[in-house]
């Protein structure tokens, strides 16, 4: 079985677990919480803005934290500027395979990556019960859709600019590797509780592993009162992660950080972002 072809998955795995009433409620759950077009207006907006936008200006940003530190310590250089307009060569120049992606998702060839709404299909063979499961999870393939197509995006843009990186003399690893991580965390999709993480992030973290564990409980009163109260857990709290990255109390998150420079320059991006706010409210140019 070829796990990563999803007829195949499914059918296998069906074999096995066939899908119960409570499966149909949760599908028709998910999709109706995620069937409105403001969801989709605001995840492809804030997918392009982070991925598109803050992605480049960040990795400029960084590059120029350490020229200021290369010649401060007189230690080699660890990032370059250009690696911002590298990203942005390689994230445009990826629209082909993005739009491939998305269609694949659409089409149904391709198993969900959205940690919060990962699930089989329901049924495997045609008729009345695939053609109703297909139209009932279109917001969810949607969605999926949209972050396949920026996640190959930003794949594309973060392979560019760290080969550009490594044209420099530097070693960077595992380029691919390193490209599907930084995706999935601009996309709120990263994993709870990652070592390279500081301190103050780490312990958001054990929040959400709170919740994950009410969800998983034994009881099922707990769980079910979990599950309805949080439908979605990681996503939003990597939401919230990154909210404090991007702001003034993004230099909070320093502390055990593996990558200090490129947490600095998320909280320099923030605190720019503040302090232009702060200087449109008191001149009465924002409400």
């Amino acid at each position: 079985v070829n796990f990563n072809d999803q007829a195949q998955a499914t059918a296998f795995y069906r074999q096995f677990v066939k899908p119960k009433a409570e499966d149909w409620l949760t599908l028709v759950r998910y999709n109706s919480m995620l069937s409105s077009p403001n969801t989709h207006l605001v995840n492809t907006s804030s997918n392009f803005q982070g991925t598109g936008l803050v992605a480049p200006v960040e990795k400029t940003v960084l590059g120029g934290i350490d020229w200021m530190r290369s010649k401060a310590t007189g230690t080699d250089r660890r990032y370059y500027a250009g690696e911002g307009v590298e990203y942005a060569k390689g994230y445009y120049s990826n629209l082909k395979n993005a739009s491939e992606n998305f269609t694949k998702v659409m089409r149904g060839e391709s198993l969900s990556g959205n940690p919060d709404i990962r699930q089989l299909p329901l049924t495997t063979k045609k008729g009345l019960a695939r053609t109703t499961e297909h139209v009932l999870n279109y917001p969810m393939r949607l969605l999926e859709g949209m972050d396949q197509f920026f996640s190959t995006l930003t794949q594309g843009g973060v392979e560019r600019s760290l080969t550009y990186r490594q044209g420099k003399g530097i070693k960077v690893g595992n380029i691919e590797s390193q490209a599907q991580q930084e995706a999935a965390n601009r996309l709120f999709r990263g994993d709870v509780g990652g070592k390279d993480q500081g301190t103050l992030l780490r312990a958001i973290d054990q929040v959400t592993n709170l919740v994950f564990r009410a969800r998983s409980n034994e009881n099922p009163i707990v769980r079910t009162i979990a599950t309805f109260t949080f439908p979605f857990v990681k996503t939003p709290m990597n939401v919230v992660k990154q909210m404090v990255e991007y702001s003034p109390a993004g230099i909070l998150t320093l502390h055990g950080a593996k990558f200090k420079q490129e947490q600095l320059a998320k909280a320099l991006m923030g605190a720019g972002v503040a302090l232009g706010a702060s200087q449109l409210l008191s001149s009465d140019r924002l409400t």
